[in-house]
């Protein structure tokens, strides 16, 4: 909760700049390799891939029913809805599109260059550019 609270300080900052710009404050987010392949990729601690299954079920967790994937988007949604701020998740389509084609460097979080390709024309088609 300390990090959202950081994190919210900071979107207010940004939010404060833009206004008194005229502008208009548009969040998105990348999601991560966990995220778009629901799985627990790189322990941040160890940087070792593990299989999240795997990692929970050593750890005696057998129920992945409660297992939210898009945690940090809802919570990412509710703070910026508070403040009144443009989200565009588009996770799940970046997720479909992964699927298919990876949208992330081999091994990492960044988006690829298909990946930035991907997300600019989502961005273009929500905002209507």
């Amino acid at each position: 909760d300390k990090a959202y609270a950081n994190f919210q300080a900071i979107i207010e900052k940004f939010k404060r700049v833009t206004d008194s710009m005229g502008s208009r404050l548009i969040i998105t987010s990348i999601p991560s390799r966990s995220f778009l392949e629901e799985r627990l990729t790189i322990l941040p601690w160890t940087h070792q891939e593990v299989n999240m299954k795997q990692y929970f079920k050593e750890r005696g967790i057998n129920d992945f029913s409660k297992l939210d994937f898009n945690l940090p988007n809802s919570r990412l949604s509710q703070l910026l809805g508070k403040l009144g701020l443009d989200y565009l998740d588009f996770s799940k389509e970046l997720k479909e599109l992964h699927q298919k084609r990876s949208v992330l460097e081999k091994g990492g979080d960044h988006l690829n260059p298909y990946g930035h390709r991907s997300l600019s024309i989502l961005l273009k088609d929500k905002l209507s550019i």
